[in-house]
Formats: structure tokens, C-alpha cells, sequence
């Protein structure tokens, strides 16, 4: 009876020493741990991993980038484009809305961009408290990256029109949702275009003819595509384009006039030009 006894003693003592018992315990353990810590990493992580946008907080400030694609680029205006589209970001402000929009040819009723996301924190703390400099910097690099390379890949090809509506197109926007809601503390409009406007009324013409604002406010195309840019900071970069091929060069552009006309325009507007002067893209 008595070894018996000690018989069933040993195989409970061998049962408990388990080593598969062990692992399992500890594979537990593991994944409850890992399930744990990132869940609590998510309650930390307040940024959109696709956006670059504070989850919960909706922006304060809103760019929105302009690219006039009535005609098509060269080369060298398509890096000079990046190289613009970089430096904008880099200027935004933490959760600052970044969007995008490709305009040229017709005017939908609701514009919507091609591209819409907010520049993410790069500092531990801001969104995040436990993030690491390198993550932070990695993730600032493929937001930007996996929103503007597509745009960039596919703006050799200019826009089937042969209008010009950039009036019509920075009206639109400027009257979109996302641009003009009330909580926004700070606007900006940046354009990548030669500025040059055609639509087929009496105000403009081909060959970079242009009215004066004061003969251009006084008439009735006026009135159709007035709006109001207050407190909107605009910025310009002028991309240089040839003339059609009908217009002699007895019709070159005069730059002056058609940089004095946008200031008058913005102007009246409310806008408030910064820098007051189109810089030169692609000469």
C-alpha cells in the first residue's frame, strides 16, 4: 500500500515539472502581455498611420495646394514641383491639413482633392509620448511620400481641355467645406500654375491678353465668380509656358500686367499675397 502510494506521489511530482506545461504558460503569458502593450500603445497613438491627422482633433489650419494642369510639364517644372510640394510641408504646422488639388478643364460642383493629409508630429510628446525620434521621422517620410509620389507620377499628362478656368477653380475651393469651415484659424493657398486664364467670354483671350482689374471688376463675368479670400495667405509659383501656337510675338505675356492683375485680384478679395510677387518656376 505504502509504494503505492509513493508511486502516485512521483508521477504527480513528474506531471507538475512538465516542461510542456511551462511553455504553454509562458506562451500565455507572452501574448497576453503583447495584446496588452499595444493596446495601450493604441490608447497612446493618437495619429492616423495613413493621414499623418491627430485622431480626435480636428485641424486648425488648412494649406491647400493648387496644380494647374491645363498644360503639361517639362521635366524640369515636374522636379521644381516637388521640390515646392516638399517645402509646403515642411511648413505646415503639427496636424496642419495638407490638400492637394489638380484643376484645369471643367469645374466639378463639389472639388475634391487629390490628395488630403495633415503633417504628423516629429517630436516625442506630441500625439505621442512613448514614440521614438527614428519611428516618428520614418512615419513623417511614407506620409508624404505615399500620398504625393502617385500624384507626381501622373502629372506629365495635362488635363483634355482646352480651357483654362482658374478663376472658376479657385473659387470653388475657397467656397469647399473643408476650406472655409468656421474652425479653421489659419488659411493658405499656394498655386503652381503660368496664370494665365481662358474661358470662352469676352474678358480673356488667348496670347495672355489681359484686361486691366479695374475693366475686369466692372463687368458681368465679374459678378459670376466673385468670392471672398479674407485672411487667406496666397503664394504663386508662375510656371512658364510657351505661347499657342496661333499667338504671334507680337502677343507675348506681359508679365507685369498679368502679375498686377492677380494682386488686385486678391485684393479685392482679402487675400494677403505672401511674397508679394510670383516666383518664377521653370525659367
Amino acid at each position: 500500500m505504502a509504494s503505492r502510494r509513493e508511486k502516485r506521489r512521483r508521477q504527480r511530482r513528474n506531471q507538475g515539472t512538465n516542461p510542456n506545461v511551462w511553455l504553454a504558460a509562458f506562451v500565455f503569458v507572452v501574448a497576453t502581455v503583447g495584446v496588452l502593450g499595444f493596446q495601450f500603445y493604441q490608447s497612446l497613438d493618437k495619429i492616423d498611420g495613413d493621414t499623418g491627422c491627430i485622431i480626435g482633433q480636428p485641424p486648425q489650419k488648412h494649406t491647400v495646394f493648387l496644380v494647374d494642369r491645363s498644360d503639361d510639364f517639362s521635366q524640369r517644372q515636374v522636379n521644381d514641383l516637388r521640390r515646392v510640394l516638399v517645402q509646403t510641408f515642411q511648413e505646415l504646422e503639427i496636424n496642419e491639413l495638407f490638400s492637394i488639388y489638380a484643376i484645369g478643364g471643367d469645374v466639378p460642383s463639389i472639388p475634391a482633392p487629390i490628395g488630403q493629409f495633415c503633417r504628423p508630429p516629429q517630436r516625442s510628446g506630441e500625439g505621442n509620448q512613448i514614440s521614438g525620434e527614428g519611428f516618428l521621422a520614418q512615419r513623417y517620410e511614407r506620409i508624404f511620400d505615399n500620398n504625393v509620389n502617385p500624384i507626381l507620377d501622373n502629372l506629365t499628362a495635362p488635363l483634355q481641355s482646352e480651357e483654362s478656368p482658374l478663376l472658376e477653380w479657385i473659387v470653388a475651393i475657397s467656397e469647399s467645406r473643408d476650406f472655409s469651415a468656421p474652425s479653421l484659424q489659419d488659411r493658405r493657398m499656394v498655386i503652381f500654375s503660368d496664370m494665365v486664364q481662358y474661358v470662352p467670354q469676352e474678358d480673356f483671350q488667348y496670347c495672355g491678353r489681359f484686361p486691366s482689374f479695374d475693366q475686369f471688376r466692372g463687368g458681368r463675368y465679374y459678378q459670376r465668380i466673385t468670392t471672398s479670400l479674407t485672411n487667406v495667405r496666397v503664394t504663386i509659383y508662375n510656371v512658364r509656358r510657351p505661347n499657342g501656337s496661333n499667338c504671334t510675338s507680337l502677343a507675348q505675356r506681359d508679365m507685369r500686367a498679368l502679375e498686377d492683375f492677380w494682386f488686385e485680384y486678391f485684393d479685392d478679395a482679402g487675400a494677403t499675397m505672401s511674397p508679394r510677387r510670383f516666383t518664377r518656376i521653370g525659367e
